[in-house]
This record gives C-alpha cells, structure tokens and sequence, in this order.
C-alpha cells in the first residue's frame, strides 16, 4: 500500500537500512507485499539524481533490437558501475519470472521497470 511504502522510504531516508526498515513495519502489524518491494525499487530508480540509462543509451537499445551483437557493444558502453548495477536488477527480475507464484512474463516486467531507468 502507499502507506507501507511512504513509512519504509521515511525510514530508509533516516539512515534505517531496507532490512530494519521492512522489520519495523513488519512489528507493528503491517505485512510487506510484493508490489510494496517493487514500488520500492522502481521509487529508487526513478529518484535517483541522474537516470541509471540516458535517453541516448534507451533510444539506442530500442532501435537495435534485432540482434544481440549491438545490444552487447551499447551494454560495454556503460559506465561498469552503471552496467553492474543494470546486471542486478536484471538478474532480479529474471528471479522474480522464474518465481513459481509470478504471472508476469520478462516483457511484462519490463513494461514495468523501463520508465524509471531512463
């Protein structure tokens, strides 16, 4: 709920880490969703100071979607802090795909998670 989400975030933004954050909700009674965890991330991502992929990098990805060789080169043209953090996420929403009780094919998460990073 946006309630769980906004008290997290406050927590989160007074030094609390995501863990202790997600307890102290937990201990007064209120049970994190799923969604509040991706609200969470996708809220991350699209308040971070500079985008995590330019416009140019996103524009680029979409125009050369036919093969993966170009795909590649644009990836390597990323800052390594950049592409690292592009690699975990990725690598978590293909766990959330592969996740028995996710109805959410790798398009649909992605229809979802792509507006925040660029």
């Amino acid at each position: 709920s946006t309630e769980t989400v906004d008290t997290i975030k406050a927590l989160m933004d007074s030094g609390h880490s995501f863990a202790d954050a997600c307890e102290d909700v937990e201990t007064s009674g209120t049970q994190i969703q799923v969604a509040d965890v991706a609200t969470l991330v996708k809220l991350f991502f699209r308040e971070m100071p500079t985008p995590l992929l330019s416009k140019d990098f996103c524009d680029k990805m979409v125009a050369e979607q036919s093969g993966s060789a170009p795909r590649d080169l644009a990836l390597m043209s990323l800052p390594p802090t950049k592409r690292e953090i592009l690699r975990m996420l990725l690598a978590c929403l293909a766990r959330v795909e592969a996740c028995q009780d996710n109805l959410m094919t790798a398009n649909n998460l992605g229809v979802c998670f792509a507006p925040t990073l660029c």
